[in-house]
């Protein structure tokens, strides 16, 4: 899921009453969260051994809370987000780095989006207009243009395709459920923790080569805070954090003109090709 940043001067954040949901998270299974980390750090980013045997279970209030967030997004026609993302990458040799990026989206259903992505190593703007995906590269005043589908769900997987896969686009789609529990063989609710101003119900995930995390609002609407990425097969085991920092639901719809590539007259043409990163700039899950 990749990062991208409307600015947007008038928009206000959602501040609505929350209604706080029961933990309901069991002293059992905390116990068990937290040998699983002593583990972990016993035996380093991989965590247990290869002849270890891991349990294969996905808690039911786990699954509940996030089909609760995917339910509520993939019934929004229109939305807009921001995030703060921090993400690992090599510097020189093993030595790890952090780096920094804001993002934020537009999205209209079924054919629109548009995101601009500022940070420590790039400056983006995307657009999606139901025809073409056009990227422009502000810094280097260059941009790549792409035949797309006719829609954001299959849109997303032609870019999934072509290596452009993007930890937060998955919450753009239609079926972002089945998106990001893709591979996932077990799954725990941690408990109510606070992001920001907002108790959420955090949850834990686990695939083959990473672990991934998510902080949903515990009360209305039921919207992402945050998310973190741990890669653990990778080599320093890298991380990709996002904290939504805005969410708007209500807001009209933006015009169709705003989703219209807007290129420099003196930007050059070149072939579009996914940014070489050890995350991949923050990449896939999946």
């Amino acid at each position: 899921m990749n990062a991208c940043e409307c600015s947007g001067g008038g928009r206000r954040p959602i501040d609505s009453g929350r209604r706080r949901r029961a933990p309901g998270a069991r002293a059992g299974r905390l116990a068990g969260v937290a040998l699983a980390l002593s583990l972990a750090h016993l035996t380093g980013c991989a965590g247990l051994g290869k002849n270890e045997v891991v349990p294969r279970v996905i808690d039911a209030q786990a699954q509940d809370e996030l089909k609760r967030m995917t339910d509520y997004l993939a019934n929004l026609q229109h939305f807009h987000f921001a995030c703060d993302i921090t993400y690992d990458d090599y510097y020189t040799g093993t030595q790890m780095i952090q780096l920094a990026r804001s993002l934020a989206v537009d999205v209209a259903r079924p054919d629109r989006a548009r995101a601009v992505v500022v940070g420590d190593l790039d400056h983006k703007r995307y657009w999606y207009d139901g025809q073409q995906v056009v990227v422009l590269d502000v810094d280097r005043n260059q941009y790549s243009q792409v035949a797309a589908p006719p829609t954001i769900d299959e849109t997303l997987d032609m870019l999934a395709g072509r290596g452009f896969v993007l930890p937060v686009a998955d919450l753009l789609a239609s079926d972002a459920y089945r998106l990001l529990t893709k591979g996932v063989v077990s799954g725990a609710y941690v408990g109510v923790r606070r992001i920001g101003s907002a108790d959420c119900n955090h949850l834990a995930f686990e695939q083959d080569t990473l672990d991934w995390q998510i902080w949903i609002d515990a009360g209305d609407p039921p919207l992402p805070r945050k998310m973190l990425i741990h890669y653990k097969a990778q080599p320093g085991c890298p991380q990709y954090q996002a904290t939504f920092t805005r969410w708007e639901t209500a807001a009209a719809s933006l015009p169709a003109a705003e989703f219209t590539p807007q290129i420099p007259p003196d930007a050059i043409l070149v072939e579009l090709t996914p940014r070489e990163s050890t995350t991949n700039a923050g990449a896939s899950k999946k």
